[in-house]
């Protein structure tokens, strides 16, 4: 486990009710299957902890609620308010049909279905409303959407995600 990376999965809140529960507000832009995870790393004074989780429930609005073995009271659960938890990325589960975890993306290159490759992915722009994947076109940055109606499909094999991007909006940039 020395010096292998790991993925933030997000941060703790506060405790949840009155039985160790903690609120945890999710980072990740692919929330499925975290429920699968059986040990968690929190991240104490610069060091990676790893904690058995009991159960990993996740909600609809980017928060789920976790519960640690051995965390049983709200005073337990206090103590790791503000903490971020962490996974192996080795550890995580594949992501579902056209989903993809914004790290694994870096480098991609991205083809449109009219224009053809446009460019490659320099990274993702996490905003308060819409993550945008960073395409660089030679010297020119291009700003897609990430969202079902333009990211079409991912082929991890090939390096690839296909969109469909509105008439106009890779000319803005181009």
């Amino acid at each position: 486990m020395a010096g292998e990376p790991f993925y933030c999965l997000g941060q703790i809140a506060k405790p949840h009710g009155n039985k160790g529960h903690l609120l945890v507000n999710l980072d990740t832009g692919n929330p499925t299957d975290l429920d699968r995870i059986t040990l968690l790393y929190l991240d104490l004074d610069g060091e990676m902890v790893p904690f058995a989780t009991e159960t990993l429930e996740v909600r609809n609005n980017g928060k789920a609620v976790l519960r640690l073995e051995d965390v049983i009271t709200v005073d337990d659960a206090e103590r790791f308010a503000g903490k971020k938890i962490f996974i192996p990325v080795s550890a995580l589960p594949e992501p579902s049909d056209n989903k993809f975890y914004f790290h694994e993306v870096t480098g991609f290159t991205v083809c449109d279905k009219q224009l053809g490759a446009i460019g490659t992915v320099a990274g993702v722009l996490e905003m308060q409303y819409q993550s945008l994947l960073q395409v660089k076109d030679r010297e020119k940055e291009i700003l897609i959407p990430i969202v079902e109606a333009i990211v079409r499909k991912i082929d991890r094999k090939k390096r690839i995600i296909y969109i469909d991007a509105p008439g106009g909006l890779i000319g803005l940039y181009r």
